[in-house]
């Protein structure tokens, strides 16, 4: 999920993974971003680009603009600081239990991030379904971390036998 401008409204469907992010260029010049998990932290940067590498949190999230589970991948510290922060709120606590909107205003250095919880609540029905044909389907958010696609069907599992999501 891209945070666009305007208001961006999802649901954390599961716990998300947590590790790092750098980005690097391809044999056909495209950028391509590398993960590590949080005890792989590389070291040496000089074959990042811009020696950069970011903390990057994982979401499975219901997406409520394209109806769809998608991941949104939060590497600005102002939006994990506010997650956390409603992670850590009695009131709010989990936020697998109420939607959050994103408000996205500004480009590149001038971007301002915006959190709003909505009262709590269930997921949507259709969240629900997609979710659960998702995890069936063999949905596994670490597949990340190895540079697959945690969406792509496991062959090797029937749907009564799927793995939980990924923790």
């Amino acid at each position: 999920m891209k945070l666009e401008q305007g208001d961006n409204k999802f649901r954390i469907m599961d716990k998300p993974a947590f590790g790092w992010l750098a980005w690097t260029i391809d044999e056909e010049g495209h950028n391509k971003p590398l993960r590590f998990q949080m005890n792989e932290k590389p070291t040496d940067l000089r074959e990042f680009r811009e020696q950069k590498l970011s903390h990057v949190w994982m979401l499975p999230v219901w997406n409520f603009q394209t109806k769809s589970i998608q991941i949104l991948e939060v590497t600005q510290k102002s939006l994990q600081k506010a997650l956390e922060a409603l992670a850590r709120n009695e009131d709010w606590g989990s936020p697998l239990r109420y939607n959050i909107t994103i408000r996205r205003q500004g480009e590149k250095l001038d971007t301002e991030y915006f959190v709003n919880p909505s009262p709590h609540s269930d997921a949507p029905a259709e969240a629900r379904e997609a979710w659960s044909q998702t995890v069936k389907n063999g949905f596994d958010i670490t597949r990340l971390f190895k540079g697959e696609d945690p969406f792509a069907p496991n062959p090797s599992i029937d749907g009564e036998d799927a793995p939980a999501a990924a923790a």
